[in-house]
């Protein structure tokens, strides 16, 4: 008979993902980030292009609720791009990772000006490719550490970020299980403390879900 594993989700996930990967496992969550959106996000003026690594940054967008046209949006993640679209944004280009929309980019500016909506924590990808003339950068919301100590040692422990890998590690729990992550940065970052590392080959939760629902079972 096939033994429940021990996981512990390092966010605050739907509660449906965390019923989902509860049904045959034993299954704790933290969220070991805190977001404090930007209340300052108001203009009236129109945006050629914009954009959006995080859902997050949309959210953040979205509650101020008082700003200008924004024409074009390239961004980061199905899950940031179906809200986007869901609130009348106009997505002209969406990829997996920031580090291929940074490529893509290059190609698709041109010789516009193109404002950068992200995180404190954000990773550098995409404004250390682009001409810095040609980006404003603004940070839609801050992300700060919210570590909580477990005694015990999980069979696995799932990473959305490198920020939660941090906040994880910062009060000396346990690194014998096996961190499951999304994206390369998180895997890099999980590295520098885990022995055993798995990537998810999605960037949404859904995704990560899966995936060690996958892993468990083979």
């Amino acid at each position: 008979m096939k033994q429940n594993k021990s996981i512990l989700i390092t966010a605050d996930i739907d509660e449906s993902l965390y019923e989902d990967l509860s049904k045959d496992n034993i299954v704790e969550k933290h969220g070991f980030i805190n977001i404090d959106f930007n209340k300052n996000l108001n203009w009236h003026f129109s945006i050629e292009k914009a954009i959006f690594t995080s859902k997050n940054a949309v959210l953040s967008l979205l509650e101020n609720g008082n700003y200008g046209n924004i024409k074009k949006v390239y961004c980061v993640g199905e899950k940031t791009k179906a809200l986007l679209e869901e609130n009348g944004f106009n997505v002209v280009l969406n990829e997996n990772y920031s580090e291929k929309l940074a490529i893509e980019l290059i190609k698709s500016v041109g010789t516009d000006k193109i404002v950068y909506f992200c995180g404190n924590k954000r990773k550098k990808h995409i404004e250390n490719t682009l001409d810095p003339k040609k980006i404003d950068i603004v940070e839609a919301y801050k992300n700060s550490v919210n570590p909580k100590f477990y005694k015990k040692s999980f069979d696995y422990v799932l990473f959305s970020s490198p920020s939660a890998v941090i906040s994880y590690i910062s009060i000396s729990n346990s690194v014998k299980s096996i961190a499951v992550c999304i994206g390369d940065s998180t895997g890099d970052e999980a590295k520098k403390y885990f022995k055993n590392i798995l990537i998810s080959d999605q960037s949404t939760f859904e995704g990560l879900i899966n995936f060690t629902k996958k892993h468990i079972n083979e």
